[in-house]
């Protein structure tokens, strides 16, 4: 089930009855002056194009690895060594490492480290169960987990979804707590060991992760793991990690200070989950409104590397509308704003949301659902005749969503979900 797994986890999506949203995008990060990083977005543009072009590929690698779930792990490797999407996903690296060591490295390079005697305080201890070190040990492994990852967040976020069998042992109210932590977001911090060696620190209200990553080699090794419990260091006023130099860093730290602020006031100590995600949801909303300019100039800028919408390509049939998912669907998307800056994560919201309504009764298809994740969308937008809002159109495995998103205000309307006939 490695291969399977590995699949799986690409797609950075955990569901238990209900599906778990980790939205681990509190990127470190007032700088006024680079509104964003074009760099990162331009590999992850070409990246979702190259697996789009890699489609039949992959999903005849998919289909193989369900026929071998039962094989011994050398069976399993062999697979993955000859199978074609391999084959060309490892060229598609190979051609492209210089850029994703370049993207990497300007990520690691706006961390600060961890606070001193930070892995000693927290009694760090290695992670030796080989049912999941297999999935970072083996370099291809490895490659194949972080080709869509390129900050260190989102390579922490991804390495703590493996380990979802034993952070859910860090709770007895698990879901909730997750949902907390994603909402609060982690601190992420980083120490360079080498010049390509680097120490990673991901510490949430629950747990604390720590690995060695190399840059060149792609390598994930030492990986570290704490629970945290009420014995545990005060974390509440850790810094928050971070070297802004772009606006969407400023943004985003901004709203990581509000996060851990609230675990500083003692007001909150008996406060119960929903207590504290109202207090969040209120005190995001009021950081988004005195940051209104920014949030809108960064949106229309990342807008603005899309092509313009079309006509809606044959092959496809409405499979449900925003009217019939309901006001209470979209408005669920709609109070992420303050956290968003690019279109992909609302697509990617949507997408996720959309498929857990379908499949509410009955079994996911997670097949689907990690080829989804793995493909990405392809966007097509168009300003409207209010500049404000803009017109959305993303293509995806099997299905096209359409919408209208208004960056002013975060607002989701004329919602359109297809799937190819």
């Amino acid at each position: 089930m490695k291969t399977q797994f590995i699949l799986f986890t690409l797609s950075g999506i955990m569901r238990f009855r209900k599906i778990i949203f980790l939205f681990f995008t509190v990127t470190p990060g007032f700088v006024y002056g680079q509104l964003v990083s074009t760099e990162s977005y331009a590999l992850q543009d070409k990246t979702v194009s190259f697996m789009h072009r890699l489609e039949k590929e992959l999903i005849t690698f998919v289909e193989q690895a369900d026929s071998v779930s039962n094989a011994s792990m050398e069976e399993r490797n062999t697979l993955l060594q000859k199978s074609v999407f391999f084959r060309e996903i490892s060229k598609y690296l190979d051609e492209n490492r210089f850029a994703y060591e370049s993207v990497r490295r300007q990520s690691f390079e706006k961390l600060t480290p961890p606070p001193i005697d930070l892995e000693k305080a927290l009694r760090l201890t290695p992670i030796v169960d080989s049912s999941l070190t297999i999935l970072w040990k083996e370099a291809d492994y490895a490659r194949l987990l972080t080709f869509q990852s390129f900050t260190a967040e989102a390579i922490m976020g991804l390495i703590a979804n493996t380990m979802l069998p034993v952070i859910v042992e860090t709770s007895s109210n698990i879901y909730d707590d997750l949902m907390l932590d994603s909402q609060i977001g982690p601190l992420i911090y980083g120490l360079p060991v080498l010049r390509d060696k680097w120490q990673l620190f991901m510490i949430t209200r629950h747990y604390c992760i720590a690995v060695d990553f190399n840059l060149t080699t792609q390598d994930i090794d030492n990986v570290r793991f704490a629970t945290l419990s009420d014995s545990s260091p005060d974390l509440s006023n850790l810094a928050i990690s971070g070297n802004p130099k772009t606006t969407v860093d400023s943004l985003s730290q901004g709203l990581q200070k509000i996060g851990w602020s609230i675990l500083a006031d003692t007001a909150y100590l008996r406060a119960s989950h929903t207590e504290i995600l109202q207090t969040l949801a209120v005190k995001k909303q009021q950081f988004f409104l005195e940051h209104l300019d920014q949030y809108t100039q960064v949106r229309k800028t990342l807008l603005s590397r899309f092509p313009a919408t079309g006509v809606l390509p044959t092959g496809y049939r409405l499979k449900i509308s925003g009217e019939e998912l309901g006001d209470t669907f979209l408005q669920s998307i709609s109070i992420l704003n303050p956290t968003v800056f690019s279109v992909e994560t609302i697509t990617t919201q949507l997408a996720n949301s959309i498929a857990g309504q379908l499949s509410w009764s009955g079994r996911p298809d997670y097949k689907a659902l990690s080829l989804k994740a793995m493909m990405g969308y392809l966007h097509r937008v168009k300003p409207t005749a209010n500049h404000h809002i803009w017109q959305v159109q993303a293509c995806g495995y099997q299905t096209l969503i359409e919408y209208q998103w208004d960056i002013s205000t975060g607002k989701i309307t004329d919602l359109k979900y297809y799937e190819r006939i």
